[in-house]
């Protein structure tokens, strides 16, 4: 449409400073030739024109959404149609909607996570830092501090917190048993202004008590 746009411009243009230049060949008065000139370059325009692009575009819709590409707005259809490239989130979470944690950084240590989606095939492995070092205070709250749960593959909850869950299963936390022997007592729910949420469990001390 755009193309033919201008195409029409160009066409109108030419005509006009056409009637224009032989009109003052011909001694006419550049008033009147003037008039004509841009009568017909609105003339130009075809009156049928937003009616057969319309028509052309519902068409296009129709058969877009065969290929279930639902379009709210009709140019969208014509936009969709002379692209050639979509890129999409490297995270999955347009395709497949799922997510993974492939990274864990921290101080002094650096982790890599292997396995794909909400398989619990996979470990973490350190590629940096000094001795091994404890994760728990990394798993544990990935276990805990969650409201997803994983049954089958299929997930219940939020995909971001479903990878946080499949983490806990890599890092050797037994997230079901292990959310079984620490209650939750208590939970402040995530906040999207703080960027923040708390659970509170009854968990054994370091006397075996509670």
């Amino acid at each position: 449409m755009d193309r033919l746009t201008i195409f029409i411009i160009i066409a109108a243009l030419f005509a006009f400073v056409a009637i224009v230049v032989m009109g003052l060949a011909q001694g006419d008065s550049f008033a009147v030739l003037f008039g004509i000139g841009v009568a017909l370059a609105v003339g130009s325009i075809p009156d049928a024109l937003p009616a057969v692009v319309t028509t052309i575009l519902s068409v296009g819709s129709v058969n877009m959404a065969k290929k279930n590409a639902i379009m709210k707005v009709l140019p969208a259809v014509e936009t969709l149609g002379s692209t050639s490239a979509i890129n999409s989130d490297k995270t999955g979470t347009l395709t497949l909607n799922q997510m993974t944690v492939r990274e864990i950084v921290t101080v002094q240590h650096h982790y890599t996570v292997s396995g794909e989606g909400y398989s619990f095939n996979g470990q973490v492995q350190r590629t940096t830092g000094d001795a091994e070092r404890d994760l728990d205070y990394v798993m544990f709250p990935c276990a805990l501090c969650n409201d997803s749960d994983i049954q089958d593959g299929e997930v219940i909850g939020d995909p971001t917190e479903a990878a946080l869950y499949v983490l806990a299963q890599k890092g050797g936390v037994d997230v079901t048993e292990f959310r079984r022997n620490n209650p939750r007592v208590a939970s402040v729910p995530f906040d999207s202004d703080y960027k923040f949420m708390a659970t509170f469990h009854r968990m054994p001390g370091a006397d075996g008590g509670r």
